[in-house]
């Protein structure tokens, strides 16, 4: 699914939670059946952005002018983020307006969306908030407001919400209203933010902070880059004067390849380069299109934009660390991995400024005065949101971001995050850059608020897999085919084990299974749902032998799950030993040179057919004068009681003629 100057439609990042979530898992790995949209299916027809090639006060004026003068109309003025103007063109005032000596460039209007989301089930709990996941609250305690103002760019907020300190800001989408909110995306990220400490309802990471409404998405939580615009517009014009200091913006869409704030023609990229450059900090959500960010063309927009801190998910949904086991298939389980619908930095330049935070099971406010547990990277955005205010004031007193510009200040979270999960590892996650992460996809660490003490206790590690010896094998029988789910987390390599298929591993589980027959089998250990913690990245070797020290391989082989399976010829009759075990990528550069983890479902497959049963001899008559086989069994037997004499006199032996 997925540059002539570029207009890009805004998508929310958010999923609302529901029964089993292929969104609450590890992520597939580029190349999958998931296709990019291209650049032009994301452009909005006839709509364009028109930058002015000054920075003074003549915008008003000089529109006045080329809207008499072009006959077109505007549909938005900007004065403050950038100089310039949208409107709808016809391909004549394009052209004029492309020659115009005055003007700088036009850039495509495009379509961006709050960045997707899944309702919870009706009898699951209610699962904990993210705050306390990266420490903002304890049961017993929470932090307090910040000494700053943000702004939620989004479907607006419900400004009369009794748990929000909610501000009316601007509404980018009808123009004269109020930013109340119409979708409940923006209420639902602004509880997350700063949802009051008032003994009802949920906390936020700042709880009490002010935050301004911006409305930029409609009803169904879509809108233009346009809209936007307006928005980033509206809070540079006010940074100042309403001391906004950070913007959360939970959307993606796609947008140009990207080039440097001096020379980009992205009028959404100026945008921001000039709000940041005007102090204003911006969190955005990476996405849930399961695929990189920062690809080159098109980059997920505005997550590659380098001037904004970009947050990926994590899945957790007791919001303490540790759970390294199965993933949840709802919100009453808990796993501390990715999920998978999260984007992922794969460039040295999208890593420098991505941070992860909770994204699932995440529940706040919402319309109506009420509360909504949903899932996704918009989820994400505002804990960093909250966690950024909090760095620059707390009740008042600065903090570490105090006086920093945007880029100290995502430098400053960054390595806050860094530093606190390598003080205390087992704060992180499966797949953050300390706990076995992809080789191909960087989440970053997670996100800690300035000032937190210890992480509470992990739960005490999974036990061992009960497969994991070669003499504990689990038996799979003997047939043409057979199945079993399994897992290797907590596995391990037992002394005088091979590297099977040549591969370091270190991992393994071990299963035995008879042929039936002697032809073609296939082995698949891939699980077929891409919504659980899978094994990703496996290794399968096939051997006959009945102690590790007497294995005589068969076959092996590495493979990625998606799909991918092992093919070997089998004599009918015999067992044969079959190793699973995690691929160890000796590509991967310090501390990443884990082997893979995660579920398994093995299944071994005949490729060939069973063999014709064997022709049967027909039936032979006895010769005349023998007695019948069956008669001649009952003589030996010398049973008592035979009266007929003709039976006796069967039974007597015959002279050969």
């Amino acid at each position: 699914m997925r540059r002539s100057t570029p207009v890009f439609l805004i998508t929310l990042a958010f999923l609302v939670v529901g029964s089993t979530p292929s969104s609450l898992a590890n992520s597939e790995m580029p190349g999958g059946e998931r296709l990019r949209p291209t650049a032009s299916a994301e452009v909005i027809k006839s709509r364009y952005i028109v930058v002015y090639d000054h920075t003074d006060q003549r915008v008003g004026a000089e529109t006045d002018k080329r809207e008499a003068r072009l006959g077109f109309e505007t549909t938005r003025r900007y004065t403050s983020a950038i100089d310039g103007f949208a409107a709808r063109l016809t391909p004549t005032q394009l052209r004029r307006l492309r020659r115009d000596p005055e003007v700088a460039f036009v850039s495509s209007d495009r379509r961006v969306e709050a960045a997707g989301y899944v309702p919870l089930a009706k009898k699951e709990p209610t699962p904990p908030t993210g705050v306390r996941r990266i420490l903002a609250a304890t049961e017993t305690s929470v932090r307090q407001a910040s000494g700053i103002n943000l702004a939620v760019i989004d479907t607006g907020i419900q400004l009369n919400h009794p748990d929000l300190n909610a501000a009316d800001g601007i509404d980018c989408v009808d123009p004269g209203s109020g930013a109340d909110d119409e979708n409940g995306h923006g209420t639902h990220v602004t509880g997350t933010i700063a949802a009051k400490n008032n003994g009802a309802g949920v906390v936020g990471v700042a709880p009490g902070t002010k935050v301004y409404a911006v409305r930029v998405l409609n009803s169904a939580g879509s809108g233009s880059w346009s809209e936007l615009i307006c928005g980033i517009d509206w809070v540079t014009a006010h940074a100042s004067s309403l001391n906004i200091r950070v913007a959360n913006m939970s959307l993606s869409g796609f947008g140009p390849p990207l080039e440097p704030c001096a020379t980009t023609t992205d009028a959404l990229h100026v945008a921001i380069c000039n709000s940041t450059a005007a102090g204003v900090n911006y969190t955005v959500a990476a996405g849930n299109d399961e695929w990189d960010f920062d690809l080159s063309d098109p980059p997920v927009t505005p997550a590659a934009y380098p001037e904004v801190l970009t947050a990926t998910a994590i899945v957790d949904v007791d919001g303490a660390p540790g759970a390294i086991g199965p993933s949840p298939t709802s919100c009453s389980a808990d796993y501390d991995g990715v999920p998978e619908f999260s984007n992922y930095a794969a460039t040295d330049e999208g890593r420098a400024h991505t941070i992860a935070a909770p994204g699932t099971c995440i529940t706040s406010t919402w319309m109506g005065s009420g509360y909504e547990t949903i899932s996704g990277t918009s989820m994400a955005a505002p804990h960093v949101a909250g966690a950024i205010a909090l760095c620059i004031n707390e009740a008042g007193t600065p903090g570490p971001c105090a006086g920093l510009t945007p880029a100290e200040a995502i430098a400053q979270l960054r390595s806050q995050a860094e530093s606190y999960s390598t003080t205390y590892p087992n704060y992180g996650f499966l797949r953050d850059p300390q706990h076995r992460p992809f080789p191909w996809g960087y989440y970053g660490y997670l996100a800690v608020v300035p000032g937190a003490g210890p992480p509470p206790a992990s739960p005490p590690p999974p036990p061992p897999p009960p497969n994991d010896d070669f003499e504990d094998a689990q038996d799979l029988g003997v047939g043409p085919t057979a199945s079993t789910d399994g897992a290797n987390f907590a596995a391990s390599k037992e002394p005088g084990e091979p590297e099977h298929a040549g591969n370091q591993g270190g991992v393994s589980v071990w299963y035995r299974w008879k042929a039936p027959y002697s032809g073609s089998y296939s082995i698949n250990p891939c699980v077929e749902s891409q919504g659980v913690p899978r094994l990703y990245h496996a290794v399968v070797a096939v051997y006959t032998g009945s102690s590790v020290a007497s294995l005589t391989k068969v076959a092996s082989t590495g493979m990625y799950c998606w799909p991918g399976e092992l093919s070997f010829n089998a004599e009918g009759g015999v067992t044969y030993r079959i190793a699973v075990d995690g691929y160890r990528d000796a590509l991967v550069r310090a501390p990443y040179g884990f082997p893979d983890e995660g579920l398994i479902q093995l299944r071994v497959s005949a490729l060939s057919p069973p063999p014709p049963p064997s022709p049967q001899p027909p039936a032979m008559a006895a010769p005349v004068g023998e007695p019948a086989p069956a008669l001649i069994k009952k003589c030996k037997k010398k049973q008592k009681g035979i009266a007929d004499g003709a039976k006796k006199n069967n039974c007597k032996k015959k002279k050969r003629t």
